[in-house]
């Protein structure tokens, strides 16, 4: 248990999987552009542009978490990459709710190839038994999992959390 406790003294995760994927994408619409256009010219100036903006627009919440104490911060990339932090001795309880991609597959069909991801996990901060603060932000699974075991360890509660 003691080494379970001093892990909860610094956490850091790492970066999404996803964030790889802006190469594929920008690779294959300019591809595109330039199939139709055969003109590298507008396939450099429309195409590029176009595959970026494919994968900056719905990953907008990924980011790295880093868990400092009762200090939780969210390092965000895009859009510019912004910075939010949560004092968690400041709250009576705060819970992780990871994604459950199986669920959301099964509940939307088309969102199979995870082209335009539609599920984040989400942080919810607690106050006198409300919600004050919900916060959606995505990093790599096995994180998300870690970070909520670590949360949970700082607010116990009653209920048992089933993690996906």
């Amino acid at each position: 248990m003691k080494d379970i406790m001093k892990a909860t003294d610094t956490f850091e995760s790492r970066f999404p999987v996803n964030c790889y994927s802006i190469f594929p994408k920008t690779l294959v619409v300019a591809a595109l552009v330039y199939a139709f256009s055969e003109n590298w010219l507008l396939t450099i100036a429309g195409g590029v542009p176009a595959g970026l903006l494919l994968h900056f627009i719905p990953n907008a919440y990924d980011c790295k978490v880093r868990l400092e104490g009762s200090l939780l911060s969210f390092y965000f990339f895009r859009p510019w990459f912004r910075k939010e932090a949560y004092d968690l001795s400041k709250v009576d309880k705060a819970a992780i709710e990871p994604e459950n991609a199986e669920q959301t597959l099964k509940e939307i069909w088309w969102r199979s190839d995870r082209l335009w991801p539609l599920g984040n996990s989400r942080l919810k901060l607690y106050r006198n038994n409300q919600v004050v603060y919900t916060l959606n932000f995505r990093t790599n699974p096995e994180d998300t999992r870690r970070l909520a075991e670590l949360i949970s360890l700082r607010f116990p509660t009653e209920t048992h959390i089933v993690h996906p």
